[in-house]
């Protein structure tokens, strides 16, 4: 292989570091811009729910305990949104879309839980 070839391919190696390589580098970013710090907390609030998404685990946790635990799902979903209208820069169109609907859905989730109380008020 040609020294230039070699050079290259050892320039291309150094900038596709991935964070994981860089950790000091990662933090600082994750923290110096609010999209990511964001963005970063919903993922990592995100796995506890993918590791406790099987049956066996709602068996395991009961399931009280494991639905507590998914409702993070909204508070998720929530900075997913706000992470994608923090990062676009110019057409706010298509994050304001989502944030729509968003709360649409969660508007949905307001009522259905407000009328499945509703009775049982009324019964007591």
């Amino acid at each position: 292989m040609p020294k230039r070839a070699k050079r290259k391919a050892g320039e291309r190696g150094r900038r596709a570091t991935s964070p994981w390589q860089m950790p000091g580098k990662a933090w600082k970013d994750i923290a110096k811009r609010k999209f990511i710090t964001v963005g970063f907390a919903a993922f990592v609030l995100i796995i506890p729910l993918a590791v406790t998404s099987t049956d066996g685990m709602v068996k395991r946790l009961g399931f009280k305990r494991w639905k507590r635990l998914h409702r993070l799902v909204y508070l998720i979903a929530t900075l997913g949104v706000v992470h994608f209208v923090w990062r676009v820069k110019s057409d706010y169109r298509q994050p304001l879309a989502y944030a729509a609907v968003l709360a649409a859905l969660l508007l949905v989730r307001v009522i259905d839980a407000a009328r499945a109380r509703a009775p049982r008020e009324r019964q007591a």
